[in-house]
Order: C-alpha cells, then sequence, then structure tokens
C-alpha cells in the first residue's frame, strides 16, 4: 500500500515537472519570437499609432444638433379613419412599439430627406468650395487613402453620376440619426455637420418637415364633401324605403304588427273558450230536453175532472121509440104488402141497423168531465223553453266557430304580411344604419381636416433642434487609445505571422524537429566567423 502510494507520487511529481517544463518552453519560445521580430512590431506600432495620432488632429470637428420628439396617444390611434363608415370608434388596436417604428421609418425615409433639402438648399449640405488649408489637406489625402478600395472598384464596374441633389440628399441621410428612447414615447433625433449652425438649421427643418408628412400620412382619405354627398343620397334613399313601408301599414292596415297579433291571438283563445262553453251548454240542454221528452212520453195532456153515473141514455131511449115505429110500420106493410115489396124491405134493413145501434148502446150512462193537465202543460212549457235554448246555444257555437275562422283566416294574413313587414323594416334600418354612419363620418371628417388645418397631432416636440458648443467628432482620446491598442496588438500579431512564415532555423530544437538527429554541439555565428 505504502509503495503504491510512493510509485502514484512519483508520477505526479515528474507530469507536473514535465507540464511546466513545456509551459517553460512555450513562454521562452513566445519571448524569442518577440525578441526577434521586435523590430516589425516597433515599425508597425509607431505606424499605426502615428496614423491614429495625425487623423485625431487634423480630422475636421463635427457638430450634432438634436431634437427630441413625445409620441403619445391621439387621434390617429383613437379612433377609426373618418373614411371607415363601418364600425364604431374604436380605442388602441396597435402595438406602441410598432406605432414608433412607423414614426422611425417616417423620419428616415427619402422623401422626407428631399423635402429638407429642397428647403435648406443643396450648397447648405455640401462643403463650400475654398482653398484647403494644410490641415485640411492631410485630412482630404487620408480620406483618399481610405477610400482608395472603393475608388478601384469604382473603376472595375463604374456607377452613372450622382448629382448635387442626390449627393446632399445621401449626405444628410447619412448624417441622421434617430432613435427610440428607452422604455419611454420619445423618439431623439441628431444630425451631424461640420458647421453647428448648418446642423441647428437642417434638424430644425427636418423636424418641421416631419410634423407636416405626419399630419398628411394620418390625414383622412376622404373629404367632408364625400360624406356630405353620400349622406344626401342616402337620406334620400331612406325617405324612399320609409315611405314603402307606411304604403303597405296603411294598405293592409297594420298599426303595430307584435301588438295586432297578440290582440288576434288572445281574441281567438278567449272565442275558443266561449265556443267550448256554448258546446258544453249546448250538450246539457241536449240533455235536459231528452230528459223532459222521456217525461212526457206516454202522457196524456187532459185529466178527468168529474164523473156522474146512472143517468138515461137518451140515445138508446130514442133508437127504442124509432125502432118501435118502424116495426109497426113493418107490421102494416107486410100485412097489406108481399116480402119483396122494395119498402118493405128498406124498412126490413133499417129495423136490423136499429137494432144493432141498439145492441150497442147502454142502456144507462155515465157522464166524465175532462180538462188540460198542468203537470203536463209546465213539462211542455219547460220542454219547448229547453229546445228554444239549445237551438240558441247551437246557433251561438255556429256564430263563434265562424268567428273563429274569421280571426284565424286574418290571424293567417298577418303572419303572411309580417315576412314583408320586417323586409321593409329591416331596409328602412339598414338605410338608416348607413346614413347614421356616413353622418358621423361627415362629423369625424370635419373634425379631423380642421384639425389638420390647424396642424393639430399627437406629435409634440419635446426639445427643439440644438447644438452642443462641444464637437462630438473627433473623439481624440478615443482615437489615440484605439491607435496605441490596435498598433501594439496588430504588430504582435504580424510578429507572429512572419515568424510562422519564417523557415529559419533558429535553436536546437528547430534543428533536431526539422532533420530528426540529436545536435552535439552549437557554434553561434560570433565564434563561427573568428574561426577564421
Amino acid at each position: 500500500m505504502n509503495i503504491d502510494s510512493r510509485l502514484g507520487s512519483t508520477l505526479r511529481t515528474k507530469a507536473l515537472a514535465f507540464a511546466t517544463e513545456i509551459v517553460q518552453s512555450s513562454a521562452r519560445d513566445v519571448v524569442q519570437v518577440l525578441f526577434r521580430r521586435k523590430w516589425i512590431i516597433l515599425l508597425f506600432f509607431v505606424g499605426v499609432s502615428s496614423t491614429a495620432t495625425l487623423y485625431a488632429f487634423v480630422a475636421p470637428a463635427v457638430y450634432q444638433a438634436q431634437a427630441e420628439l413625445l409620441i403619445r396617444i391621439g387621434r390617429e390611434n383613437l379612433s377609426v379613419d373618418p373614411s371607415v363608415v363601418a364600425g364604431p370608434t374604436m380605442g388602441v388596436s396597435q402595438n406602441r412599439e410598432n406605432e414608433l417604428n412607423s414614426e422611425l421609418n417616417i423620419l428616415t425615409s427619402r422623401l422626407l430627406a428631399e423635402q429638407v433639402v429642397d428647403s435648406v438648399g443643396e450648397k447648405t449640405l455640401l462643403e463650400k468650395p475654398h482653398e484647403p488649408t494644410a490641415k485640411e489637406q492631410v485630412f482630404q489625402t487620408m480620406q483618399k487613402l481610405k477610400s482608395l478600395p472603393m475608388v478601384l472598384l469604382a473603376a472595375i464596374n463604374p456607377s452613372p453620376p450622382i448629382s448635387a441633389r442626390d449627393s446632399a440628399v445621401n449626405t444628410l441621410l447619412g448624417g441622421t440619426a434617430v432613435e427610440l428612447e428607452k422604455k419611454t414615447n420619445i423618439i431623439s433625433v441628431k444630425f451631424d455637420a461640420r458647421d453647428p449652425e448648418t446642423a441647428r438649421q437642417t434638424l430644425e427643418k427636418l423636424v418641421a418637415a416631419y410634423l407636416e408628412r405626419h399630419i398628411k400620412v394620418y390625414a383622412s382619405q376622404a373629404s367632408p364633401q364625400f360624406f356630405e354627398d353620400n349622406a344626401n343620397k342616402l337620406q334620400e334613399e331612406l325617405s324612399r324605403r320609409e315611405k314603402q313601408r307606411d304604403e303597405f301599414r296603411v294598405t293592409h292596415g297594420i298599426s303595430s304588427m307584435d301588438k295586432q297579433k297578440e290582440a288576434l291571438l288572445t281574441q281567438s283563445i278567449t272565442m275558443d273558450s266561449e265556443r267550448g262553453n256554448a258546446a258544453s251548454e249546448a250538450k246539457a240542454s241536449e240533455a235536459r230536453v231528452t230528459s223532459l221528452e222521456k217525461t212526457l212520453r206516454g202522457k196524456s195532456a187532459t185529466l178527468v175532472t168529474s164523473e156522474t153515473s146512472g143517468m138515461a141514455n137518451m140515445t138508446a131511449e130514442k133508437l127504442k121509440a124509432s125502432l118501435t115505429d118502424m116495426k109497426l110500420k113493418e107490421t102494416d106493410m107486410s100485412a097489406r104488402y108481399p116480402d119483396s115489396y122494395r119498402p118493405l124491405t128498406e124498412l126490413r134493413g133499417q129495423i136490423k141497423q136499429a137494432e144493432a145501434m141498439l145492441a150497442k148502446e147502454r142502456d144507462s150512462m155515465t157522464t166524465v168531465t175532462t180538462g188540460l193537465d198542468p203537470n203536463h202543460q209546465s213539462l211542455q212549457l219547460q220542454l219547448d223553453t229547453e229546445r228554444a235554448t239549445l237551438d240558441s246555444h247551437k246557433a251561438r257555437e255556429t256564430s263563434i266557430t265562424a268567428e273563429i275562422k274569421r280571426v284565424q283566416t286574418k290571424l293567417d294574413e298577418l303572419t303572411a304580411q309580417e315576412a314583408e313587414m320586417t323586409r321593409l323594416d329591416r331596409d328602412v334600418e339598414v338605410a338608416n344604419q348607413e346614413y347614421r354612419d356616413y353622418r358621423e363620418g361627415l362629423q369625424r371628417a370635419r373634425i379631423s381636416a380642421a384639425m389638420d388645418m390647424d396642424k393639430v397631432s399627437n406629435v409634440s416636440v419635446v426639445q427643439p433642434a440644438m447644438v452642443s458648443p462641444v464637437p462630438v467628432k473627433p473623439q481624440k482620446l478615443r482615437i489615440l487609445a484605439l491607435g496605441l491598442f490596435l498598433g501594439l496588438f496588430g504588430g504582435v500579431f504580424l510578429a507572429f505571422v512572419r515568424e510562422y512564415m519564417d523557415e529559419t532555423l533558429h535553436n536546437k530544437e528547430d534543428v533536431e524537429a526539422k532533420l530528426g538527429v540529436p545536435v552535439l554541439a552549437i557554434i553561434t555565428n560570433k565564434e563561427f566567423k573568428s574561426s577564421f
């Protein structure tokens, strides 16, 4: 266990020593390369730093004018454009960041730059021709050297010449910087120029042109006259449709469709209930008639009021007297005439009839006196009254049924007319809505036109164009620091590139790596020359 520990410790020590040797060897090689290429590093450092120093002191001063604009919520985003008549006024529907980016695009548009150039003049933005000073000549030379690659490229692929106006526009666009202040709705506009007054005036013109352009961009696309003409046409159309609806109502006697339908339905329900009552009463009356008829059936309308028995039958007495006379007369005639004598034969026939009639007659008679039955008369009166009531109920039921049919027919006609009435009401409502939309659009267009005329917008100038007395360019300390940094590290980089491209053997490690044989002895250049 101890042996293993000592063995591992020895290996770690050797590895650490080897790594240290490699690091020391690498650091030594780097130092040797830097020492060997010191002139390259020195020359490059001096050249770059000198150039940067020269540029910092010969570059002309550039002054910056700055203005700040506040984009607040206004009429441009609180309501729809007056030309959009379909829809009510709406609130902010777009992202504020998108709106601010749109304003940035307007500020940096070429059209706006051309307007500013036309306002301030081309010569104001372009350098005025004059005899350059020595400092300016040096700077121009440096600029020519800087743009030499572009000149060569233009010589290979020549572009059409640029007019002075386009050159001034490009100068304006190149010198303008527009940015949005973080976490605000303020846009910062900057313009750089060699003359502070030129910078201020140009930026002032740019802001003024932007304000006008902003109003034109957000101006209504339709004039108030457009809305007024269309509103008058729609008013005429509305009047025509209202007249059609009124004529239809008068023709069909419609005052209020819903109320009339409700009244007819109520009337129909009421009459249907009355018909049911009439039918029920008719059935009840019919049952009473049947009951009365059954009660009267078999009953006599008269009754015996008095009766006298034991009275002589006067008819029988007369028949007996008459029969006696006829028999006496027969005896007398039969004695004088034969049996075939016709009068005798007739007389005997009369005797037989009289005897037959007498046989039917009673010897005594019973006198019976009769009169009307009051109960029968009362029942008959009730029956007649009930029959009249039944006929009345049936007639009432028939009348109500006919009236219900009439009401139902009227209701069906009203239902059929409701579709046409609904269409007419819808046409009037559509025409009325279109008319109101155009009237509202007319009001918004008039307000928008008045605000455009007074140049009212949601853009406010927080800070007008102002120029700092201290030039923003050139930044001498930054240029000098950058020149020193680039000169130093560029020289080191160039030294290592030169070392990489150099195939000269400088030490024994290079010889052993190149030739693959060990180095036995080293003879310096000085020792080699002294041997001769």
